[in-house]
């Protein structure tokens, strides 16, 4: 059993000129957990999931990820340690059809090199043939199968936002950090997606960090919650505490209906 934490955070801040983003964050996320991530508009949760994953890097404090000092590593260095994530605003490649952005997003797992490529030798054929059938598993799991080969950039927001998932999924990440992604789905689709997302995840062994406005969903996903408010957390707890923690319901919660 791990005893020190997948993700751990240390007095983590981050200061834009008089702004601070983030104050002192310092938080742990077991391996396997399944974390929430909570606050008001401007509460610093994209900035928080950005200095993670190494988009910016923060004014002071740490990040430790699978017993790595992070804090000041280039973004692909640390996706090649095992962190994926997806954005808010669903980065794709137009052009390519959906089952290319689902391969696209296993390329660190495929094990070969240009030469083997070039040469098809043996083990280049069977990295291949595996990508190809967890791509196809992904494609019917979130039900993408019948737009396969469709260029991505004609599909709908919402079936764009699945396939965002599926694609973040596709590297087997052991952290997932998930920035909104329920986003321009109906409600239905929203605990469909999710629904999936908790088997894979389970079935894989992740952990996930995840922003969702929709306290449904983040009540259905989340082992544990944490509360962001102006780049300090201020709560946490399983999701039942947190909807009961005043702090909590003055700073975020009262602003929404959580049984909408």
């Amino acid at each position: 059993m791990q005893t020190t934490p997948l993700l751990k955070t240390k007095e983590l801040s981050l200061q834009f000129g008089g702004l601070k983003a983030l104050q002192n964050v310092s938080m742990e996320v077991p391996a396997g957990e399944f974390r929430g991530l909570i606050g008001p508009n401007g509460a610093g949760k994209t900035t928080l999931i950005n200095c993670i994953s190494g988009a910016i890097q923060a004014s002071s404090g740490s990040i430790v990820f699978d017993d790595v000092e992070i804090g000041t590593m280039a973004p692909h260095l640390i996706s090649g340690l095992g962190m994926s994530r997806s954005f808010q605003h669903v980065q794709i490649f137009g052009d390519r059809s959906v089952r290319d952005n689902i391969l696209i997003g296993m390329h660190r797992q495929i094990k070969q090199n240009l030469i083997g490529q070039l040469l098809g030798l043996p083990g280049s054929r069977a990295a291949e043939h595996e990508a190809g059938l967890r791509a196809e598993a992904l494609l019917k799991r979130f039900d993408l199968h019948d737009v396969a080969n469709r260029p991505a950039k004609l599909l709908p927001y919402g079936v764009l936002k699945r396939l965002d998932l599926a694609r973040s999924l596709a590297a087997k990440p052991k952290l997932l950090l998930l920035d909104e992604p329920t986003s321009g789905m109906s409600e239905e689709e929203a605990l469909s997606a999710i629904s999936m997302l908790k088997d894979i995840a389970r079935q894989e062994g992740m952990t996930l960090l995840v922003i969702e406005h929709n306290m449904r969903i983040m009540m259905d996903l989340a082992d544990q919650i944490s509360v962001l408010h102006l780049g300090q957390i201020i709560a946490e707890g399983t999701p039942e505490e947190v909807t009961q923690n005043p702090v909590a319901i003055e700073a975020y919660l009262g602003e929404e209906e959580v049984d909408a």
